[in-house]
């Protein structure tokens, strides 16, 4: 008894609102309210207006700030970079040195052939990461 009267509760429901909407139309269709009508898309003009700033004005915001982050991270890696150059240079003269070398100084060669080796593993770990 109870769901049939809900039932029929919301059919009535459905019945009225469907009638209020259909003499709203027709209020809005006579000549008289076409002002109701011209305000109605003025409104959503603006409203879509404003949506659209809003939506522009969020995506700026987040771009510039991203860009903003990249260009920072794309300059540590760049200095990070060429500390890592110029430890490999430095390494690589230090081989060259090695080569050339006679007996006499061999082992102090050797010493800095590992002091510049471990410093361009140690840049190089750096920039891996």
């Amino acid at each position: 008894m109870i769901s049939s009267l809900i039932g029929k509760s919301k059919i009535s429901d459905v019945g009225l609102f469907s009638d209020c909407l259909l003499k709203t139309k027709q209020n809005c269709i006579s000549t008289s309210n076409e002002i109701i009508l011209t305000s109605l898309a003025f409104a959503e003009m603006k409203t879509e207006a404003a949506r659209t700033l809003r939506n522009q004005q969020i995506h700026s915001f987040l771009i510039d700030l991203l860009i903003e982050v990249l260009a920072e991270k794309i300059e540590e890696v760049k200095k990070e970079k060429l500390k890592l150059d110029r430890a490999r240079a430095e390494y690589d003269l230090a081989l060259e040195k090695l080569k050339a070398a006679n007996e006499k100084n061999l082992n102090q060669l050797y010493n800095i052939i590992e002091e510049k080796k471990n410093a361009f593993e140690t840049q190089a770990h750096i920039v891996a990461q």
